[in-house]
């Protein structure tokens, strides 16, 4: 290697580029353009004076002083890095082996918690982050609300605890809807977590009435209309004897163990003989998806006796409260049953034949406006009706406008649009289930009980439970149509009590205070709303575990493939016609090939003879387009 000689930095004032002294030697090697080349091969014998000036703008001295703390930021970097990673190794999953298949649950929840988490503890973190950025987003936009004793925070905080308290009751088998009520109750009586309190009463009413519109309509799509006609009797059968048998018991039993008068005692016994919509509709809906009890349509015959009963129950109520306390025209409140029956089928008859045709198939929007007018029209049901004092023709409504809507949208094939609108509704309820079911346990106030009448009343709620029971045993026994299992399953479906509790309970109590009907009525008022309040506590968390546990061991599910008999078969061989095509289980025998041209309908093996004389002209047509299609060919 050629020696070179060494280049030196002539000293310079800070901030100026720094010259350059050539030797003798290296003079030869600046061109003729006064441009100083330095060549130099070895680059370490290079020697420069250094530079103290940090904010010197020279290019050599900036790529210096950049290089050294880039250096420096790096070295606290690391030197950091490396103190975290020694506090944290313990807990770190590269410190230790991941757990077998057969290691313990405790072992695996244990290694899914080290960092990073995963499995359990990721979702818990992400469901923690999720309540903090939503209750973070509102408060950005509502503020004061959305702080401690606002009105928003405290639903927010209703359904946080609800859906939390309704999933560990899930885990362990039984129905969220128990949890939920627990949870309403806790934060209602115990005062440090009474969030509740600042709920405004109005709002706490109006979303009440908003998920039980969103779950009425959810059953109403899912409702069987073809066993609804086949079992109508059997349906009144349940909706009748079982109301008027409880309310015949109360009023007896209320006015020598209560002394109650016999219009208050009658009043009480239609109170607590309304069935909670609220409670059974989901729980059917979830047997109607695993096609538990849907051969006989059983999931749907409660739900629509149960709606029939609520109407009586309010009907009753109100007649005999308006009665006894002189509240409203007489010959109003008992012309109100009948009137409130007829309004309510006919308003969802008429809303539902209109949905049936608006919008129209061809609009590309035509699910979500389907959506939005079938949810609204159940909004203005069940708040119309009260605003027109018929608030038993709100629920009625609310049902059987999406029966006749869905009822003509499969008829036009709108099949897809139904799946679509369930689904939707589906993921509202998600919502409005913890906020239905955490504010009616928010409604009982065990302030409002009175502990010498508390024993009497829980007596009084058993037996007239019991005495329903076998009431309503009583009620579908007549019908062969029903084994054992399924009787007791269709008494057990009449023990929830929550949703109409909650509603009306308190009206004897509000109309005594407004008109000031002295202390003995005040007195009755508030025996009234315990009674009610008791029937939440015990028959809601009761009827609905039972439900839950008793369902899947009581109904029979509904077969994979449809049976068809032996008698049927031959009848369906008796009404085929001679000129119809050969045809074998469904298939159109062309030749060699076969085409499908059956399906199953109503639940067994029927073959349409019109799509089968459609199907073997088809086939015809195409084969003279083969022909056609040979001879231009040669």
């Amino acid at each position: 290697m050629p020696h070179h000689d060494k280049i030196t930095f002539s000293p310079h004032r800070p901030g100026q580029p720094a010259r350059l002294e050539p030797s003798a030697s290296q003079a030869s090697m600046v061109s003729t353009t006064n441009e100083r080349v330095v060549n130099v091969s070895d680059r370490r014998s290079l020697t420069a004076a250094p530079c103290t000036d940090y904010a010197c703008k020279h290019e050599q001295c900036r790529l210096r002083n950049e290089q050294r703390q880039r250096k420096w930021y790096s070295g606290c970097w690391n030197g950091l890095t490396r103190k975290w990673m020694r506090l944290f190794q313990p807990v770190m999953k590269s410190s230790h082996p991941a757990p077998g298949p057969s290691a313990g649950w405790f072992r695996q929840v244990g290694y899914e918690m080290m960092l990073p988490p995963t499995g359990i503890a990721a979702r818990l973190v992400t469901l923690a982050m999720l309540a903090f950025f939503i209750w973070a987003a509102f408060w950005s936009v509502l503020t004061k609300d959305m702080l401690p004793h606002g009105n928003i925070f405290g639903l927010y905080m209703v359904v946080l605890f609800a859906l939390i308290l309704g999933y560990l009751v899930e885990r362990i088998k039984l129905a969220p809807l128990l949890g939920m009520l627990i949870v309403g109750c806790f934060m209602r009586n115990v005062p440090p977590l009474d969030f509740t309190k600042y709920v405004d009463k109005t709002w706490s009413s109006s979303i009440r009435n908003l998920a039980l519109t969103v779950i009425l309509t959810r059953a109403g799509l899912g409702l069987d209309q073809v066993a609804l006609q086949k079992r109508f009797w059997a349906i009144m059968s349940l909706a009748v004897v079982p109301t008027f048998a409880i309310t015949g018991f109360i009023t007896v039993v209320a006015v020598y163990m209560l002394d109650f008068p016999w219009l208050h005692s009658a009043a009480l016994g239609f109170l607590i003989s309304a069935v909670s919509p609220a409670v059974i509709v989901p729980i059917m809906l979830v047997f109607q998806e695993q096609k538990l009890g849907t051969v006989k349509g059983l999931p749907s015959m409660i739900i629509a006796a149960a709606t029939i009963c609520d109407v009586i129950a309010i009907c009753g109520n109100g007649i005999l409260l308006g009665i006894a306390l002189s509240n409203g025209s007489l010959a109003f409140n008992i012309a109100a049953a009948p009137i409130q029956i007829v309004v309510g089928i006919g308003f969802g008859i008429l809303v539902g034949w209109i949905l049936v045709y608006f919008p129209s198939g061809d609009d590309n929007a035509a699910t979500i406006f389907r959506f939005i007018l079938l949810l609204c029209s159940g909004v203005l049901c069940i708040f119309g009706s009260k605003i027109a004092n018929l608030s038993g023709a709100g629920a009625l409504g609310a049902l059987t406008t999406p029966m006749v809507a869905v009822r003509g949208w499969k008829r036009k094939g709108y099949t897809n649009s139904v799946f679509q609108i369930s689904t939707a509704l589906r993921y509202c309820w998600v919502i409005c289930q913890p906020l239905l079911f955490g504010l009616i346990g928010a409604a009982v106030d065990f302030s409002t009980l009175r502990p010498q009448r508390v024993g009497l009343i829980i007596g009084l709620l058993i037996s007239a439970h019991v005495f329903q029971f076998f009431a309503t045993l009583a009620a579908t026994w007549g019908f062969r149509a029903f084994t054992w299992r399924e009787h007791l399953f269709l008494a057990f479906g009449f023990l929830p009590k929550a949703t109409i509790q909650a509603a009306i309970g308190s009206n004897a109590l509000d109309i005594a205070m407004k008109n000031n009907l002295g202390d003995d009525m005040i007195t009755l008022g508030r025996d009234t709303l315990n009674c009610a309040v008791l029937a939440i506590v015990f028959m809601a968390p009761i009827g609905g575990v039972l439900l839950m546990l008793t369902g899947p061991k009581l109904l029979d599910k509904e077969p994979l493939l449809p049976v068809v008999t032996m008698e049927e078969k031959a009848a369906k061989e008796e009404d085929d016609e001679p000129s119809s095509p050969p045809y074998t289980n469904g298939m159109v025998q062309n030749g060699g090939s076969q085409v499908e041209i059956g399906g199953i309908v109503n639940g067994s093996f029927e073959y349409d003879r019109d799509m089968r004389r459609r199907s073997g002209v088809s086939i015809q047509l195409q084969n003279l387009d083969n022909r056609r299609g040979s001879k231009s060919q040669l």
